[in-house]
C-alpha cells in the first residue's frame, strides 16, 4: 500500500507530527508522497497517479472543493482526529467528508459511531523514539516536580495545592504561565514562559524526579463541545514521557490500564489528596521511580510509537478492502 500524506497545515507541534509521520511512512516503505499542502500539487499528483490512500491530521486544512474532487475519483481518504473530543461539535460533521476516521480519545469514536460513519477506529496517537529518549546529561534532578504544558485553570489549581501543601521545587513550562502564577509569591516555583519545541524539552524533561500529567479540561468556553463529551483518553504526553524514560504522575483516563500496566508501568492518581500522598511517597523512592520509567519506555517502544500507530492503521484499512474482494469473489 502506498500513502499520501498532507500535511496538516499547523505549526509548532503539528509540524513535529507532520515530520514524525513522514518519516515513519518511508521506515515502513508505505510513502507514496507528501505535500506540506499545496492544493493544485495534491490534485495533479493524486489525479495523474492515485495513491492507495490519502491521510491527513485534522483535515480542515483541505478544502470541500478537494474533497469532493479525491472523493469523486474514488481516493479513499482518512483523517486522524487528534483533539478530541474538545472540538467535536465541528468534527462530528466533518467525519463524513472521509472513508476513514481515526481518533484518539475512545469517548469521541461512540459519539461518530452513532452519527452514522462505519469505519471509525480509537487511535491514539504515538510518540518519535528519535525525539523523546533518556540521556545522562543531567545527573542529579534540578527539580522536584515539572508540568510541561498549557496553564488551564486546572493545571494552575493543581500547582497550587502542591506547593502550599509539600515542599518540592516545580517548574511549568508552556506559555501564558506568568499570567497565573508568580515567582515572587511561590518561591520554590521556577517558570519558563514559553514554547519549546519537542527537541528542547527531552532535554529539559531530564532536570525533574517526577513529572505531572493532568489532562486538559473538557468543560472549557473554547471548546466546541457541546454535548460535553468527556475524554476517556490520555493526551500525547503520556507517550513521550514514558518514551524519554521519565516517571510521571498521570490523571487516571479509563483507557489507561489499556496501555500502561499499572503500578509497574505507570502511576495514576484519581483526586489531588491522592497526589500529594504518591508525590510525597515517590520522590522518596527514587528506584522504584526509575524502574517505572524504565518498564514504560520499554512497553512504548514496543506497542505505543508514531511507527506502531501507523501500522495498525493499514491493518484497519485493508480490513474492509479485504471483506470487498472476499464478496465479489
Amino acid at each position: 500500500m502506498k500513502v499520501y500524506y498532507v500535511h496538516s497545515g499547523f505549526q509548532q507541534i503539528y509540524a513535529y507530527l507532520d515530520q514524525a509521520i513522514v518519516h515513519s511512512l518511508n521506515e515502513l516503505g508505505l510513502s507514496k508522497q507528501t505535500n506540506a499542502y499545496n492544493e493544485v500539487d495534491l490534485l495533479n499528483d493524486c489525479l495523474i497517479d492515485p495513491p492507495d490512500l490519502i491521510l491527513t491530521l485534522l483535515g480542515s486544512n483541505l478544502s470541500t472543493h478537494t474533497i469532493e474532487t479525491l472523493n469523486r475519483k474514488r481516493i479513499p481518504m482518512a483523517v486522524w482526529l487528534t483533539e478530541d473530543p474538545y472540538y467535536i461539535d465541528h468534527t462530528v460533521k466533518q467525519i463524513f467528508q472521509f472513508d476513514y476516521v481515526f481518533t484518539i480519545d475512545s469517548a469521541a469514536k461512540k459519539v461518530y459511531e452513532d452519527a452514522g460513519h462505519s469505519n471509525v477506529y480509537f487511535l491514539p496517537l504515538g510518540t518519535d523514539p528519535s525525539v523523546y529518549y533518556p540521556t545522562n546529561k543531567i545527573s542529579n534532578n534540578q527539580y522536584d516536580l515539572m508540568l510541561i504544558g498549557y496553564p488551564y485553570l486546572n493545571r494552575v489549581r493543581l500547582i497550587q495545592k502542591i506547593l502550599a501543601s509539600l515542599k518540592v521545587s516545580c517548574l511549568v513550562v508552556g506559555k501564558n504561565w506568568s499570567k497565573y502564577l508568580t515567582e515572587n509569591k511561590h518561591l520554590s516555583l521556577t517558570i519558563l514562559d514559553q514554547w519549546i519545541s519537542p527537541i528542547k524539552v527531552n532535554q529539559l524533561l531530564q532536570s525533574a524526579s517526577i513529572h505531572l500529567n493532568p489532562h486538559r479540561p473538557t468543560q472549557l468556553k473554547q471548546n466546541k463541545n457541546r454535548l460535553k463529551i468527556n475524554s476517556n483518553s490520555m493526551n500525547n504526553r503520556t507517550f513521550d514521557l514514558a518514551c524519554a524514560q521519565q516517571f510521571q504522575l498521570i490523571e487516571h483516563k479509563d483507557d489507561l490500564s489499556d496501555h500502561f500496566t499499572l503500578n509497574k508501568e505507570i502511576v495514576s492518581y484519581h483526586t489531588t489528596n491522592a497526589l500529594l500522598q504518591k508525590i510525597s511517597y515517590y520522590l522518596q523512592h527514587g528506584q522504584e521511580r526509575m524502574e517505572i520509567a524504565k518498564n514504560a519506555r520499554k512497553r512504548v517502544l514496543t506497542d505505543h510509537t508514531i511507527q506502531c500507530r501507523l501500522k495498525q492503521m493499514i491493518t484497519l484499512v485493508m480490513q474492509p478492502q479485504r471483506k470487498s474482494l472476499n464478496n465479489e469473489a
